[in-house]
């Protein structure tokens, strides 16, 4: 079992926290016992100065309301995106081909990196819905349409695509006929699945504690025990327990429809989720139940930490936990 750390490639970890010096990062990985990183690609730079044993896994690119450019229903990007102009800003492009050329490269970009696996997210959701979880699409057509994406993009051998859970539309894990379902429907051999603990415990805003969050993933994975042996790594954070979950939040939807800024919309979607997605470390030592049903071959600490001295704090804390 390998324990990674998510990194955005040339973001502010690389380039401000270790100047750009990826035996710095090495370095300093290596100081807290951590194996390697998942890597995002984020402004990249150049792929042949990253080390080719530093990048594990690659964390695909995700957009969380992608469905509709790719089925090129007008009506909802416009209500979303307000005009042309923010999708070509938000995307790179306007249609579904720049999809499956975006997913081309990264998908290329993970064999030059020798990557032992890549990440997919299957989900689809809305900026407003985000706030409402009044969803518009249904599991079954989220990972149909996936399905088609993924189809189109890795024909050729490469490493190990592993589809993540989220709480919105699509892969949640909380139906193991649909996870299997969609599984079947990948054409590419080298396939899984990885758990990402806080998005599962986001299904259920009424946890609050450690241990209702224990016994709920617990209850969640053993109902769901056929989806077990396809589950190859683990995404090691937790999200909030705070009131602030469990509010109603309607009003930002509807005040986020009439908002004429897209980027405004943006930002205020993203401090949202922010507060519910926390990625911090889970600091209870039940979590290692999880770990031990599902066995997995890489376990990933995906924080977002403020500061290099803080993600060093987390890491240790986390390593303290999982008994590293």
């Amino acid at each position: 079992m390998k324990i990674l750390a998510n990194v955005a490639i040339k973001g502010n970890i690389v380039s401000d926290w270790f100047l750009e010096d990826y035996d710095n990062l090495t370095s300093f990985l290596k100081k807290h016992q951590i194996d390697g990183i998942e890597g995002i690609l984020y402004k990249p730079g150049k792929i042949n100065q990253i080390p080719s044993d530093l990048v594990k896994g690659l964390h695909l690119i995700y957009w969380p309301m992608w469905l509709d450019l790719w089925t090129n229903n007008q009506s909802r990007l416009m209500a979303e995106f307000i005009n042309n102009e923010n999708i070509k800003n938000y995307y790179g492009f306007t249609n579904k081909e720049g999809i499956i050329h975006k997913y081309q490269q990264e998908f290329s970009i993970a064999k030059k990196l020798s990557c032992e696996y890549m990440v997919f997210h299957v989900s689809q959701i809305s900026i407003e819905e985000t706030y409402s979880l009044d969803f518009s699409y249904d599991d079954l057509f989220v990972l149909d349409e996936t399905a088609k994406l993924i189809n189109e993009v890795f024909i050729e051998n490469g490493p190990m695509l592993l589809f993540e859970n989220l709480w919105s539309p699509g892969l949640t894990f909380l139906d193991w006929e649909k996870a299997i379902y969609f599984l079947d429907q990948i054409k590419y051999k080298n396939k899984g699945f990885i758990l990402d603990i806080s998005h599962l415990l986001l299904t259920n805003r009424s946890i609050s504690s450690y241990d209702e969050a224990i016994d709920y993933l617990l209850y969640v994975l053993k109902t769901n025990k056929k989806i077990l042996p396809f589950i190859k790594g683990i995404h090691l954070n937790k999200p909030s327990f705070l009131p602030y979950i469990r509010e109603n939040h309607i009003k930002k939807a509807e005040n986020s429809l009439l908002q004429k800024d897209f980027m405004k919309k943006l930002i205020d979607v993203y401090k949202h989720v922010s507060k519910i997605d926390t990625h911090v470390p889970f600091i209870d030592k039940r979590i290692n139940q999880i770990i031990d049903l599902i066995n997995p071959e890489w376990i990933v600490y995906e924080f977002l930490p403020k500061t290099l001295n803080e993600w060093a704090v987390m890491l240790d804390k986390q390593n303290e936990i999982v008994k590293r």
